[in-house]
Formats: structure tokens, C-alpha cells, sequence
């Protein structure tokens, strides 16, 4: 029997095939034995990591063969089978006519993010509109030559992955690779394409091994690694070069309030709601589904998936990205990637809309105020954190810090700040002790807080340090257009009525948005910026 054969046609448990082959009598003629010898190697490669190395010994004992023979027999064996594994992206996603112009009419309306925050509370999230909104945009992203980046952070049990395995639910199977795990080197063996799909990894431990490879691929688009090994012909050992091509958007999830400083200016930080509010609303949700009278949200997602494959892979242009520059935070290094996700968005956003959008002569996409609006409202939350060097969350925390410290005897000069004191004035829902102890450790780490006493057995105590707010913002669209800047490049021609559609008048600008501070100025990006004080006060 052929090799391949060998794979098509068994079915059975590789570990216990393999036990029973070396359980049976040993082959009597060399032509039996190098069958077997076949057999072992294709039922190893189909096996876990280190099934080789267990077996070893005993393949050794009974059929007289040694590892690195088998080894050998083993990497021909999974070459083969990767050879013959049909590539995802060469099988396209073939959506309805029915979805097909249905998604033609939804692509062609005004508030396409509007629908899939009411879309996605069909199949079960609530109270999540930003995250919504900033997840359609990561999804788009992956056309783009530099994709978003989202991490997705909140306690255990809040509904991070629930959250995500919704939204991509929306997009076309060819689309997408989630993963939970992954050896440190597994990356480079993917036979898979990456190029231009979500990259997901569900929870942030399973993706330290794989740290270095993925901040690679999130700023260079590609992997390049060389690798010695043996030839399976020959026994040779060769150099072999191998490139995984991105870009991706990549997503993942953490209970973790920062991430390491490398990947953490590589993503958009984004916080799940873990208020009393909405956990209730959770819970509401849970016993809808609860009755078995909800609507089934199949036809829906059918319809986003058919929209996915009508968005088109173009260049995007932005003519008043200078005047966005003026008014973007520059204090510290990070906003360097900062501003090229920010720009990400808007160009997602046209990407989203580029049915309704102009065109340059070359058939590039023209993006709109409309589309600097709508990535100013979803990013506004976000680049507060970045700025701020901590998440949402933290800023919660610190202010609560604040305002604990002004109400002890003698002010901010003898506060004693812990968890369990602190704990009084936070919400109870979300804010159990150990979280509160995470989130003073990342405010201490951004220098918001100093850690003053702590040893073994005893409760953690800070100090609070930093002295004066600042505020900082993005001027509206209207605002931005007032502000004098160089001559814009050539617009290009118009679509073929001679018009721009708008996103429409969106209620998504009034659903959990960051408040106004004046006409068109926004107060996005509130934070607390650290000033260190000498003990003896000089």
C-alpha cells in the first residue's frame, strides 16, 4: 500500500494503530518489514509532538530500526501530508445570490456600523458598541498593507473570547486562523497562507511562546527564517529558507492590565465592560437565549460574510492627514505607531465604504471626514489609554486613588493607598481583590503610583505621585477642515452620480462616547501624567 494511501484510507487512533502494530508478531521478510517501517512513520507524523520520542525505544526493540533512520521516514511521511492538504485560501468562499445582493444594499446604505452593533446584539453581545465597532474595523483592516492590531483585556469570565468568536463569525472561513497555542518556532512551519487574514490568538499565555514572531510580523508583514536540517533523500543536512507572507490583523485576549513594552505599542489596548451594569445585562441576554424564542442570526452573519468577500483589497487615501498631526498627542515615542494605527482606522473605515467613496484616477479609495469621525469616536477611548501609558481600566483605578488620597488626614502627603482600602471605593462588581492588586501594580510600573512598603506576609502599600492633569484632543471633523494646512493632493474623479455618500447621521456617535469639551473639541484623551516628588520635598 502506498503511503498516501496509508493516509486516505486510516481512520483509526494513530497512538493506539501504533500499539497494536508493535503488539503484533514482527514482520518475517525484509519486504513486510520495510512496510512496517512505513507504517510507524505515517502513523507518528499523524500523532501529537513526541510520539516519536516515546516510541522510539520500542519500534527499536521490535523492528530493529533506529531513530534517526525513523525520523527520517517520519519528516518524508509529514511532507507528504502537508503536500496533499488542500491550502483554505485556494478554496474562496462561495456566499448566495440572495447574500449576495443583500450585501450589496447593505454595503451601499448609510451606518454600516450601526448594523453590525445590532446585528451582533442579535446573536448575544450587549453593551459593547465601541468594541464592536473597533472589532468591524480590525476585520477590515486585513486588506490593508499595515493591518490594526487589537488586544481585548478584562478579568477571567467577563466575555472577551465571546466577544471575538462573534465577530468573526461575520467574516468568510477563508478569512480567519485561530489559534490557542503555539510552539515557539510553530509559526514558521505553517503551510497556511497568513497573507492578509485575522490572526487570532484566544488567551495571551498561549501566545508568549510565539512573542518575538508575532511583533515581527505585526511590523515587517513577514517572517523570514532559515533552518538546518536533514534531507530525507539524502541524510544530507541543508539550508533551507523559508518566508511566511503577512500582513495580518492580529487579535488577542488577556486578563492582564499591560502587556510586555514591546507588544504593547504595537496594539490598540481595548477594555471590556465589567461593570454592575453590565454584567446585568449579560445576565438579561443569557435568559433570552434562555426562553428558545430568539431569532436565529445564521441568515445575518451569512449576509456580513457575503459583504466581506465585496470589499475589495485597494490603496487608501487620506488628503487631510497633515491637518491630523497638528492635534495628535506627540509626547511620548509609542505615538510614533500610534498615529499609523490611527490613520489604520480611517483607512479601514473608507475600505468599509468604499462603495460610497471617491476615487483617484490610479482607483484608489479617497477616505472622508466621515471616516476620520468615525475612527476618531471608536479610537478616542483607546489612544487616552495609550497616552496615559495604562488601560481604561487603570485610569479608573488611579482616580479612585486619587480622590482616596485627598480624604485622608494630611492629603496626598500621608496617603497609604492598598487594595483592601481601596476596595471601598471602587465598584464591587469587577473590581474583586486580586484585580485591584493587578491594576495598582500597572499603575505603579507607569509611575502613577509608588510602591512604599511591602514584604512577605504583609499588604502591598503606595503612595500616589503624580501632581496635575492634562487634557488633550482631536478636534471634529468640522474643525479639523478650519485649520489652515498645505494644499491637498489631486481628489481624484467622482463616482459615477458626481456625488460622496456620507456614513449618515449616526446614533453611534451618542452611544458611550467620550464627553465634549466644547463646540467640535473632544476630551479624548484625559489622563493623569506622572511628576515624581522628593521625599524631603525638593
Amino acid at each position: 500500500m502506498e503511503a498516501n494511501e496509508l493516509f486516505e484510507s486510516d481512520d483509526s487512533d494513530p497512538i493506539e494503530a501504533l500499539q497494536a502494530l508493535l503488539d503484533s508478531p514482527p514482520p518475517a521478510d525484509p519486504s513486510s518489514q520495510l512496510e512496517a517501517f512505513d507504517r510507524c512513520a505515517q502513523l507518528i507524523a499523524r500523532a501529537p509532538l513526541g510520539t516519536l520520542d516515546i516510541f522510539a525505544p520500542l519500534i527499536r526493540q521490535v523492528l530493529g530500526v533506529t531513530k534517526e533512520t525513523l525520523n527520517l521516514l517520519v519528516q518524508k511521511a509529514r511532507a507528504e501530508f502537508r503536500a496533499r492538504q488542500p491550502d483554505r485560501a485556494s478554496e474562496p468562499y462561495e456566499p448566495s445570490p440572495d447574500d449576495i445582493s443583500t450585501a450589496e444594499a447593505l454595503l451601499a446604505a448609510p451606518g454600516i456600523e450601526e448594523r453590525f452593533v445590532s446585528d451582533l446584539a442579535q446573536a448575544g453581545v450587549v453593551r459593547e458598541e465601541l468594541n464592536v465597532v473597533l472589532l468591524l474595523l480590525t476585520l477590515v483592516s486585513r486588506l490593508l498593507e499595515k493591518p490594526i492590531s487589537l488586544a481585548f483585556k478584562g478579568a477571567s469570565s467577563v466575555g472577551k473570547s465571546f466577544l471575538v468568536e462573534c465577530a468573526l463569525k461575520t467574516l468568510p472561513p477563508t478569512e480567519y486562523i485561530v489559534l490557542t497555542a503555539a510552539s515557539p518556532k510553530a509559526l514558521y512551519y505553517r503551510v497556511e497562507s497568513l497573507s492578509h487574514k485575522v490572526f487570532v490568538f484566544m488567551e495571551r499565555p498561549g501566545a508568549e511562546s510565539s512573542d518575538y514572531q508575532i511583533r515581527v510580523l505585526q511590523s515587517e508583514g513577514k517572517l523570514r527564517y532559515s533552518v538546518a536540517q536533514k534531507d530525507p533523500e539524502t541524510g544530507q543536512i541543508v539550508c533551507e529558507d523559508r518566508e511566511i507572507k503577512g500582513p495580518v490583523a492580529y487579535i488577542e485576549t488577556t486578563t492582564e492590565p499591560t502587556l510586555h513594552d514591546e507588544n504593547e505599542t504595537r496594539v490598540f489596548s481595548a477594555s471590556v465592560d465589567e461593570s454592575e451594569a453590565g454584567t446585568g445585562g449579560i445576565l438579561q441576554e443569557q435568559a433570552r437565549q434562555a426562553t428558545g424564542v430568539v431569532p436565529d442570526s445564521e441568515p445575518t452573519l451569512r449576509v456580513w460574510r457575503a459583504a466581506h468577500t465585496l470589499l475589495q483589497h485597494v490603496r487608501v487615501v487620506i488628503p487631510f492627514a497633515p491637518r491630523i498631526v497638528e492635534h495628535f498627542p506627540k509626547a511620548q515615542v509609542r505615538a510614533r505607531r500610534d498615529f499609523p494605527r490611527f490613520l489604520a482606522l480611517i483607512q479601514a473605515s473608507a475600505l468599509l465604504y468604499q462603495h460610497q467613496r471617491e476615487r483617484t484616477p490610479d482607483g484608489a479609495v479617497i477616505a472622508t471626514l466621515d471616516d476620520y469621525e468615525l475612527a476618531r469616536r471608536t479610537a478616542g477611548p483607546l489612544l487616552e489609554a495609550a497616552v496615559a501609558g495604562v488601560t481604561k481600566k487603570t485610569l479608573v483605578l488611579i482616580e479612585a486613588a486619587t480622590k482616596f488620597a485627598d480624604a485622608q488626614p494630611g492629603g496626598r502627603d500621608g496617603d497609604r493607598i492598598t487594595a483592601t482600602g481601596l476596595g471601598k471605593h471602587l465598584p464591587r462588581s469587577g473590581w474583586s481583590k486580586p484585580t485591584i492588586r493587578r491594576h495598582l501594580r500597572a499603575a505603579d510600573r507607569a509611575g502613577y503610583l509608588d510602591l512604599v512598603e511591602s514584604g512577605r506576609g504583609k499588604e502591598m502599600v503606595y503612595r500616589l505621585c503624580t501632581a496635575k492633569r492634562t487634557v488633550v484632543g482631536l478636534p471634529s471633523g468640522e474643525l479639523l477642515l478650519d485649520d489652515p494646512e498645505p494644499d491637498q493632493p489631486d481628489q481624484g474623479e467622482s463616482n459615477a452620480d458626481d456625488s460622496v455618500k456620507s456614513n449618515g447621521d449616526s446614533d453611534f456617535a451618542q452611544v458611550n462616547q467620550p464627553s465634549q469639551g466644547g463646540p467640535g473639541q473632544g476630551d479624548l484623551f484625559e489622563f493623569e501624567e506622572p511628576t515624581f516628588t522628593d521625599p524631603d520635598g525638593r
